[in-house]
């Protein structure tokens, strides 16, 4: 990003900022109304108010929670509805930030996983440390890029209050939720967010479950995998997409967001409306997984989720891992019909990147079922 753009994002954070209200709310999983609840109810300017208040003071102490350095913040209000049951309001966020954290090795992900080197280093095989310390070296080394290199971060957010007495709004309902890679809104309480103890003790126990997948993996049989460079696989992802608004889809998939102006079109074909493995397959491609006579572009294990995901775990290039485990450069499949990319991972946030629904960068909202995994590097 540029010197002038960065500035013009700093003004804004701080005027978002200082216009920040905190709120005492306690949020629940209850699901927000429907779309086809919605009408031409007018919304008063104390509702509307009450509203980009609640998600200002969430957002104040969602950056708490997350622990970062608050460089700029962009707000956008893209739509308001009302009916005779409720008021809520849509809006994109766009923030920029750093860990607030002195080195990586304060980092709860760090920590977690150099305790166990401490712990059970003396009974590990020589094999075994190196494997495990080649994990740490590289959360240490995307840590210390959390920290140093200010990031984006895309929300996707919806606050929803039920009416209150002669039209108002009341405040002890109102609630937050984020869309999903799906498209779905997803409620999101800010108990969600683990606690460093907690993100450190599932980075202690990431390391048995690391131990446990290589002792199982069979050996690769492309040979090279040990080459990929996930970071490669993100940089690609995050060159070859967008956060669309306007253009949507119609036919077998409406409602998808998709705008193909921002895609690599002078070396792959893309498909409207069905683009999701086609782009991660060129990711992972970029990352240096070679093609095959099997698994190449315009094939089906190149551009259909289920034929992609089978095909790569048949030949060990990828493995069901966890959250934990599913750093940048590696996919996560949130449904039998979609795929995207992991592009950030510090253990208290992640963020994807995604086409149709295309997604750059955005907030990930831990959605139920999602399958998360590794690129194998035996």
């Amino acid at each position: 990003m540029r010197h002038k753009v960065w500035l013009a994002l700093i003004c804004v954070a701080l005027t978002v900022t200082y216009l920040a209200v905190t709120t005492s709310s306690v949020l629940s999983r209850h699901e927000p109304p429907a779309p086809s609840q919605v009408s031409s109810k007018q919304v008063s300017a104390e509702v509307r108010a009450a509203l980009d208040s609640h998600l200002m003071g969430y957002l104040v102490k969602d950056i708490a929670l997350r622990h970062w350095r608050l460089f700029a913040q962009e707000v956008k209000c893209t739509g308001v509805e009302a009916t005779d049951t409720y008021y809520s309001a849509t809006y994109e966020v766009h923030r920029v930030h750093a860990l607030n954290c002195s080195s990586a090795a304060e980092w709860p992900v760090v920590k977690g996983r150099m305790a166990y080197m401490k712990d059970h280093g003396s009974s590990l095989t020589d094999v075994q440390r190196a494997l495990l310390q080649r994990e740490v070296d590289m959360w240490i080394e995307d840590i210390t890029s959390y920290i140093r290199d200010p990031q984006d971060c895309y929300d996707f957010l919806k606050v929803v209050g039920l009416t209150g007495p002669g039209g108002t709004i009341d405040p002890a309902t109102l609630r937050v939720y984020g869309q999903g890679p799906e498209g779905d809104y997803i409620a999101l309480p800010l108990s969600q967010i683990p606690s460093s103890q907690e993100v450190e003790r599932v980075a202690y126990a990431s390391m048995d479950e690391l131990l446990a997948s290589a002792a199982v993996g069979k050996m690769n049989d492309i040979g090279i995998m040990s080459l990929y460079n996930r970071l490669a696989a993100r940089d690609y992802a995050n060159r070859w997409t967008s956060n669309p608004t306007t253009y949507k889809c119609n036919g077998s998939n409406p409602g998808c967001i998709q705008d193909d102006t921002k895609y690599n079109n002078a070396v792959y074909e893309h498909h409207c409306c069905n683009d999701c493995a086609n782009f991660v397959s060129q990711a992972l491609r970029s990352g240096g997984i070679p093609e095959d006579t099997v698994w190449k572009p315009a094939s089906d294990t190149w551009e259909i989720v289920p034929y992609l995901v089978g095909y790569m775990t048949t030949m060990d290039v990828l493995r069901t891992g966890t959250l934990g485990t599913c750093v940048a450069g590696y996919p996560v499949q949130t449904s039998s019909t979609h795929i995207v990319l992991m592009v950030y991972n510090d253990g208290v946030t992640e963020k994807y990147s995604a086409h149709t629904s295309d997604r750059l960068q955005a907030n990930w909202y831990h959605p139920p079922g999602a399958t998360y995994y590794t690129v194998t590097t035996n």
